[in-house]
């Protein structure tokens, strides 16, 4: 038996540069376009071409690694097919994920905020199957689909890369203290209640006094943290903000 290999060997980019891509901006769904293995000698990134080839590589890939000569005429001296450069969003998808059964698709959906991936299946007619339970119940409704069963779908999502999610999504701290939480700014935003534009690198900081008008600046390039690759640039002086108001451009933190 192989060596098991870790989740990353599989990876999606949920790229904005196909046929078939979402925008990341003003877009309704952002959908996976492109699915990649990583060779587990060279390590680098081999494009699948089919959803099905994707889903039968990482079904077996903690028995059966995948290597560049899996594809035909490819091998390790070749140039990668992707590069991770952070000019896609990835996401980390998870070993053993049974193939969906024939006839029905399983697909992948960015949130908005590109916190996680929500994950549902399409039956043959076109019903969306939301969790084990809606599964369960469909095929006790619908007894034509033999061999299948419900252990056949797996709800487990891709986990995104931190680092390759877009500059212009803007970390939000919420209340509970999950810092991982993020919205789209609006950067050319005209703050209600006053006749002057704050400039989009003034984000809102409520502090523990409960003070929501303190505001701090910070610099526009803020590099994406994975760990403690985040850099921000904040003076010591804090200005205060002559309005209650929440202009479109504040982000609460």
């Amino acid at each position: 038996m192989a060596e098991e290999q870790p989740d990353e060997a599989l990876k999606t980019p949920i790229s904005s540069s196909a046929s078939k891509s979402l925008k990341r901006k003003g877009s309704p769904l952002r959908l996976v376009d492109t699915y990649a293995a990583q060779c587990v000698k060279c390590f680098k990134w081999r494009v699948i071409t089919s959803v099905e080839e994707y889903e039968d590589i990482r079904n077996k890939v903690s028995v059966v690694p995948f290597v560049c000569a899996r594809k035909s005429g490819v091998s390790c001296e070749d140039p990668a097919d992707i590069e991770n450069d952070g000019s896609q969003t990835w996401a980390i998808d998870k070993p053993g994920i049974p193939k969906t059964p024939e006839g029905f698709k399983r697909i992948l959906v960015l949130r908005r905020d590109y916190s996680k991936m929500d994950v549902y299946y399409v039956t043959p007619t076109k019903k969306r199957l939301k969790c084990h339970s809606e599964v369960a119940a469909f095929l006790e409704a619908n007894p034509g689909h033999e061999g299948v069963s419900p252990s056949d779908f797996n709800f487990i999502t891709p986990k995104v890369v931190e680092d390759t999610i877009p500059d212009y999504i803007v970390r939000k701290g919420s209340a509970d203290g999950n810092s991982n939480k993020r919205v789209e700014e609006t950067k050319d935003a005209v703050p209600s209640g006053s006749g002057d534009t704050i400039p989009d690198y003034i984000v809102r900081k409520d502090l523990a006094d409960g003070n929501s008008n303190n505001r701090v600046e910070e610099t526009k390039d803020t590099v994406q943290s994975g760990s403690s690759n985040k850099r921000e640039e904040e003076t010591k002086d804090t200005v205060q903000s002559g309005s209650g108001d929440n202009p479109e451009s504040a982000v609460s933190q």
